[in-house]
């Protein structure tokens, strides 16, 4: 009976005339697929999800989402001065993280936290490439703005002003087709 339970719940995978598993949980299967995705396809994923939580966030923001909006934008601008690329790359997704936070929608929480891993490996890499040498940090701060004044509009132009910077940059870097 306590391996029917723990097969139900997905804990154990039972294989006739094989034997019984422990099963990879749902959550580190997608985790590893995200981590062997292609940077572009990533870059392709998250265009719909972020441009959709710019213009949510610049909707729904509270006075608590934009002070950690702007904490988190601070600390991007501070390590991007300083040149540190792994601190950085923290800030930036600590600012998106806000971003998608300040929905108040916890379907797109998930969605954002299952890409984070792979989000911040590949700001990693972009930016420690010397052939790099986008700075979206305008644009970002664009975003910011647009969500202080509430501006839908002008978060979903600045979010897309810099995942076309981002993905236009990669494709050169790759030597890959637009």
């Amino acid at each position: 009976e306590a391996v029917g339970a723990l097969a139900h719940r997905g804990v154990l995978e039972v294989h006739q005339g094989r034997g019984t598993f422990v099963a990879v949980p749902v959550e580190e299967t997608n985790a590893l697929w995200l981590r062997r995705a292609e940077v572009l396809d990533l870059y392709e994923a998250r265009r719909g999800l972020e441009v959709d939580a710019a213009r949510l966030a610049a909707r729904r923001r509270d006075t608590d989402d934009l002070a950690a909006i702007t904490a988190a934008a601070v600390a991007r601008h501070a390590a991007r001065a300083e040149g540190a690329v792994s601190e950085w790359a923290a800030a930036d997704l600590a600012l998106h993280r806000a971003v998608f936070a300040a929905t108040h929608n916890p379907v797109l929480m998930r969605l954002f936290d299952e890409l984070a891993a792979a989000m911040t490996s590949a700001f990693e890499q972009q930016s420690a490439d010397p052939g790099s040498a986008v700075d979206t940090a305008h644009d970002h701060d664009a975003l910011v703005a647009a969500i202080t004044a509430r501006d839908p509009v002008a978060a979903v132009r600045a979010t897309t002003s810099y995942l076309d910077a981002c993905e236009d940059e990669l494709r050169e870097l790759l030597g890959a087709a637009p």
